[in-house]
């Protein structure tokens, strides 16, 4: 966007820029027109004005700032459009005005690589520009808003050919502006594998070096892969003089693997876990946006046999091709090659299913749909919950996330909670209700429980309540010591005391029928001392960030007084997490992932209880990785109590 200013406006309007000859007064007398100038010329005029020149005339070529302010355009005009283009290769002390845009033609032969610099002061005019073609169809373009804009491109048009660069200011908030431009040409001519550019005319090879990428040119290649073979197909090049991308198809274009970093080697895998070899595509092409117009590469490849565990189970990839299951142990999956389950869930019973599997060779996805494909949870484990009066079947999916091949365990379980009586009874009512004790209880419809407790003055505080809602729905009713409701919710309930003085309070935890008979669940009791902070203090900001915690609770958000955790380095390729508990009603608590500089890789903003935070490093480096805990609204001066655990793996 550009934007006026006044001294611009009356800059425009006041047209004050002169040109080189001097300026004549109306009283006769010769200006030398400096910027604080003094006539030195004998005036004589007929009413014997020997008056020196006391006018501030400060008029030059450009305004104060060095904006020109009115366009004197260079020798060179005209050449404003394609038709009027001057042939060139560069030039130097060039001008380019608002209202008159300049064109040069460049002529090339067949497999010319040209690039082209164009310099300016960008404070002084924002100058854009464009190559094209004869018919004014564009070939590259350049709108940065630095010093330097820069177009590239080669002639693969099998013939010569003249090309027209368009150098324009941007918008009209520019009168004018000087320039330089310089080309340079050399040969760019396409490799030995042409034509191979897309995948019916493919390359079949295992290596190439000193490759080129043409742009608008890609290059595929074909692999032949030998049953329980893995491809590994390498892209190496100069990252600095283009982005190359890289990726595997199969024979219909199905994508197989991308690689798309900042990184001078780019690499993609294909396990063949069938019985015949398969035939997949490499496909090498430029960044949309950092692509070079003639770069240089080398292309390597290689095939390894791997012996993975096929189970007995095959074929069971899919819905239909389920096999029915109460759980087993060494089943063997591989890339591409997802296992379905079928598992039966008694009527008024809930059943979780997990994979076990080793973190260090491979990474597995679950989860469970129904008989159509609708998704009923995700995760490890999943819980499905059975509320009706017949049998029902759910369908587990477990697909390879990372690795080519691996083992695993099958686990289903079934967690229908047994409804006895916890150690806290009889607590079933106000009057009986008992002291606070956090920790595990059940709840069914006929039997709540009530917990008593003591909140000092000028304390926030508030009581949660964790479980699974497969079971059923709980609800936390808050009492005050008179013994009416205050509050209530399905996840905990808060409130402050600024009586003055120490309140005793009662909170019950219900239920309506559940098809399980009884709800789990977990409950903690939040004390905020709205006069104090933690313990980490002070770790305000990165350079007072806590160091040597990954994990803690009972710390304190209060406004205007972030904390900073420092988790840790993660290295390429790792990921960072962190969950950030705390409740909402209490203050809306955020949290962010930062590098050292303060630079943002992660955040979570969201309006409910806990926020999650997940980073994965792809820079090529290690990172320090600095979590940020703040408050983001509040209803009183007091913050809110929040734990957090982060992991790096």
């Amino acid at each position: 966007m550009r934007i006026w200013t006044l001294p611009l406006i009356f800059a425009l309007a006041l047209s004050c820029k002169k040109s080189d000859t001097p300026e004549t007064e109306t009283d006769a007398d010769t200006d030398t027109d400096s910027d604080a100038d003094t006539d030195s010329d004998a005036d004589t005029d007929s009413d014997a004005d020997t008056d020196s020149d006391t006018d501030a005339d400060t008029d030059t070529d450009t305004s104060d700032s060095g904006i020109t302010t009115i366009c004197v355009d260079d020798a060179q005009e005209p050449n404003d459009d394609i038709a009027t283009a001057i042939a060139s290769t560069g030039g130097t002390g060039l001008v380019v005005c608002e209202v008159s845009e300049d064109y040069w033609a460049i002529d090339l032969a067949a497999n010319d690589y040209l690039m082209i610099d164009v310099t300016f002061i960008d404070a002084n005019g924002d100058i854009d520009i464009q190559l094209l073609d004869a018919a004014g169809d564009l070939l590259d373009g350049s709108g940065g808003v630095t010093d330097m804009e820069h177009v590239e491109w080669v002639n693969g048009t099998g013939a010569a050919t003249t090309v027209y660069l368009r150098i324009h200011l941007f918008g009209t908030s520019y009168v004018a502006n000087d320039y330089d431009w310089t080309t340079s040409i050399t040969s760019c001519t396409d490799d030995a594998s042409e034509p191979n550019d897309d995948l019916a005319t493919a390359t079949a090879t295992a290596n190439a070096a000193g490759q080129i990428l043409v742009s608008g040119n890609e290059d595929w290649y074909s692999f032949s892969v030998a049953p329980s073979n893995l491809l590994t197909v390498d892209v190496i090049s100069t990252y600095a003089d283009g982005d190359m991308e890289l990726q595997l198809v199969d024979a219909a274009g199905t994508v197989i693997d991308t690689s798309a970093t900042i990184n001078d080697t780019e690499t993609v895998e294909y396990f063949n876990a069938g019985a015949a070899a398969e035939t997949v595509y490499a496909r090498v092409y430029p960044d949309a946006f950092s692509g070079g117009a003639c770069q240089t590469y080398d292309l390597a490849s290689s095939q390894d046999l791997l012996v993975c565990n096929e189970d007995a189970f095959e074929d069971n990839d899919n819905l239909v091709q389920s096999v029915a299951t109460t759980g087993a142990a060494g089943l063997g999956i591989v890339q591409n090659d997802n296992d379905w389950w079928a598992v039966t869930v008694p009527a008024g019973t809930i059943s979780q299913i997990r994979v076990d599997f080793d973190p260090a060779d491979i990474d597995l996805d679950l989860r469970i749909v129904d008989g159509s494909g609708n998704t009923l949870d995700s995760g490890n484990p999943v819980v499905y919950g059975n509320g009706g009066i017949a049998d029902a079947t759910v369908y587990a999916e477990v697909e390879l996330a990372d690795g080519i091949c691996g083992d695993y365990d099958l686990v289903i379980e079934d967690v229908t909670p047994v409804c006895t009586p916890d150690g806290h009874e009889d607590d079933d009512d106000l009057l009986s209700a008992g002291a606070f004790t956090a920790g595990a209880y059940t709840v069914d419809s006929a039997d709540a429980d009530f917990f008593t407790f003591d909140i000092a003055d000028t304390h926030r505080f508030g009581v949660r309540v964790s479980y699974d809602d497969t079971y059923g729905d709980a609800l936390a009713t808050l009492y005050d010591d008179g013994g009416t409701s205050i509050g209530s919710g399905a996840t905990g309930v808060n409130s402050e005391n600024t009586s003055g003085g120490t309140l005793s309070y009662t909170v019950g935890v219900s239920t309506a029928a559940s098809p399980f008979g009884c709800i789990p669940y977990e409950v903690s009791l939040y004390d905020v001392d709205c006069t104090t902070d933690d313990g980490n203090e002070p770790n305000d900001d990165i350079a007072g960030a806590t160091t040597g915690v990954t994990s803690a609770n009972g710390l304190l958000a209060i406004s205007a007084n972030d904390d900073f955790f420092n988790i840790g380095t993660v290295a390429d390729g790792q990921t960072a997490a962190a969950t950030i508990e705390f409740l909402h009603a209490l203050g809306d608590v955020d949290a962010q992932f930062q590098d050292v500089n303060g630079t943002l890789l992660d955040t979570s903003g969201s309006v409910s209880n806990d926020e999650f935070l997940e980073w994965t490093n792809d820079t090529g480096a290690p990172v320090d990785v600095y979590l940020r805990v703040f408050l983001y609204t509040f209803s009183t001066a007091c913050g809110n109590a929040y734990d957090f655990e982060s992991t790096i793996q």
